[in-house]
C-alpha cells in the first residue's frame, strides 16, 4: 500500500495512457468509422492523462485521500458488477412461476447453446440463426444478409420456450415453396420483429398476415438489422410481382444499426452503385458454411460465469451504452437514412410495388419517460416521400389500457405472441385493398 501512495502519479499517468492508447487503437483499427462512439471514452482518458500530471504536485496526504477514494469507487463498481451478474445468470423466479401457471410447462432456462447441442444428436439439420450484423467489422469478402438455408433455426427464449424455425432455400424464415410462387401479395422486411424471434414461425407478423389476407408472405427479416442491411436485402432478393412491400421499422434501433453498418465498404457499395450486387442467391453454400463457422459463438451461455465478462465490467457497460448511446446522439445520420429511404422507395417503384412504412414503438416507450424526437424525424422523411406511414403507438397501443402486457413479463424484449397478432390485426387493416 505505501508503494501504492508513493508512486501514484507515476502509475496514474501509465494507466492513463495506456486507456488513450487503448480506445485509439479500438475506434481506428478495431471499429472503423465509429470515432463518435469513442468520444466519452477518448474525453474520459484525456481528463485522467491530465489529472494525473497536475497529481504531481498534489501533497502526500492529498494523494493517500485520493488513493482510497480511488479504491472505494472500484470496489463499489465491481459489486455492482456483481449484482448485475447474479441477475443475468438466474433467471427472475417470477418469470418462472407466472409462465408455470399460465402454461402448466417449466420455464426452459437452458442456454441457445444448450438447446442446439441437445437437439444436434437426433436433428443434424438443427442451427442457430446468424444475423447479417455478425459480420460487420469482419475481414470478408462477403457479407451475408440471411442464414443457413433448410435448416431448423432455434429462436430466442423470451416468455419460457425456445421457438423453432424453418428456413427456406436462402435462409430466410420461410416455407421455401413461397419462392416458387409467380404472385406475392405481401413482402416483410426488418428486423427481429420482422423475423418473428421468441415466437414460433406461426406466431409471427408474416404468418398473421397470411391467414388474415389467405395471401402469399414473404419474410426477408432478419435480426438486427438496420435500414442499409435492410434495403441490401431487397436489392439481393427481391422478387418481381411483390404486390406491398411492409417494412417494419423497430424504434430505438436503427440509427444505431445505421452508425455499424456504414463502416462497411461491400454495404456502402449498395448505395453508391444501383448495379452492384454480390449475387447471394447463387452462393448459398458459402453463407451456409459462414454461418456454421460462427454457430457457437452466436449463442451466449447467460448461466456460465465468464471471468473475462467481470473483469471488463461487461454489464455495467451495458447499463451505461443504453442510458448514453441513445438514439438521440446519433441523430448525425438523418441524411444518410433519409438517402437509404429514398432508394428503398425507389426500389419498390422500379419492382411496381408499393411500400408501406410501418413505426414500431419500443417497451421504453411505456415504461419511462420518453422521447419522440426519432418518431417525428423519420415521419417527416416518409411523408416527404409520399409513402403510407403507420404509426403503431397511435394505432393499437395507446388504445390499450396496459401496453406493457404485450411485451414478455411485461419486462424489455420483443412482442409477445399475442402483440405479434394484435399487431398484424392493425397493419392488415391499414394495407389492405
Amino acid at each position: 500500500m505505501k508503494f501504492l501512495f508513493k508512486n501514484l502519479s507515476p502509475i496514474f499517468l501509465i494507466i492513463s495512457f495506456f486507456s488513450f492508447f487503448f480506445v485509439f487503437f479500438k475506434s481506428n483499427f478495431t471499429f472503423l468509422n465509429l470515432n463518435s462512439y469513442y468520444k466519452f471514452y477518448y474525453l474520459i482518458s484525456v481528463n485522467l492523462i491530465f489529472f494525473s500530471l497536475i497529481s504531481f504536485l498534489f501533497s502526500k496526504k492529498t494523494k493517500i485521500i485520493i488513493s482510497q477514494i480511488i479504491i472505494i469507487f472500484i470496489i463499489s463498481l465491481y459489486l455492482f458488477e456483481f449484482v448485475l451478474t447474479v441477475k443475468n445468470v438466474y433467471f427472475n423466479a417470477s418469470f418462472k412461476k407466472i409462465y408455470k401457471q399460465n402454461s402448466e410447462k417449466k420455464f426452459d432456462t437452458r442456454t441457445q447453446l444448450q438447446v442446439y447441442k441437445d437437439m444436434k444428436k437426433d436433428d443434424n439439420s438443427v442451427s442457430i440463426p446468424i444475423p447479417p450484423r455478425r459480420y460487420l467489422g469482419k475481414t470478408t469478402s462477403l457479407i451475408p444478409l440471411s442464414s443457413i438455408s433448410n435448416s431448423t433455426m432455434i429462436g430466442c427464449n423470451e416468455i419460457g420456450y425456445y421457438p423453432l424455425h424453418e428456413s427456406d432455400r436462402y435462409g430466410f424464415n420461410n416455407n421455401d415453396i413461397i419462392w416458387d410462387k409467380d404472385l406475392i401479395k405481401f413482402l416483410i422486411i426488418g428486423d427481429s420483429v420482422a423475423f418473428g424471434d421468441c415466437v414460433e414461425s406461426s406466431k409471427n407478423i408474416p404468418s398473421n398476415l397470411s391467414r388474415l389476407s389467405n395471401q402469399d408472405v414473404l419474410n426477408l427479416g432478419n435480426r438486427g438489422n438496420g435500414p442499409l442491411l435492410d434495403y441490401a436485402t431487397l436489392r439481393e432478393y427481391l422478387k418481381p410481382n411483390v404486390g406491398k412491400i411492409i417494412w417494419l421499422y423497430s424504434e430505438g434501433n436503427n440509427f444505431i444499426d445505421l452508425k455499424n453498418e456504414i463502416r462497411s465498404d461491400i454495404l456502402l457499395n449498395y448505395i453508391k452503385d444501383q448495379e452492384f450486387t454480390q449475387n447471394l442467391k447463387f452462393k448459398q453454400k458459402i453463407i451456409n458454411q459462414m454461418a456454421k463457422q460462427l454457430i457457437y459463438k452466436r449463442a451466449e451461455n447467460k448461466k456460465k460465469f465468464s471471468m473475462k465478462n467481470f473483469i471488463k465490467l461487461n454489464a455495467s457497460r451495458a447499463i451505461f451504452h443504453s442510458l448514453y448511446f441513445r438514439p438521440t446522439q446519433t441523430f448525425e445520420l438523418v441524411n444518410e437514412m433519409k438517402n437509404i429511404f429514398n432508394l428503398m422507395n425507389d426500389l419498390a417503384i422500379k419492382n411496381n410495388s408499393k411500400l408501406y412504412f410501418v413505426y414500431l414503438p419500443s417497451y421504453f416507450r411505456y415504461s419511462e419517460k420518453f422521447s419522440n424526437q426519432e418518431l417525428q424525424i423519420v415521419k417527416k422523411i416518409i411523408n416527404e416521400l409520399n409513402v403510407p406511414f403507420i404509426d403503431i403507438d397511435k394505432e393499437f397501443f395507446q388504445k390499450q389500457m396496459n401496453p406493457l402486457s404485450f411485451f414478455p413479463f411485461e419486462k424489455y424484449g420483443h412482442y409477445t405472441e399475442l402483440g405479434y397478432k394484435e399487431i398484424s390485426k392493425t397493419i392488415y387493416k391499414l394495407v389492405k385493398d
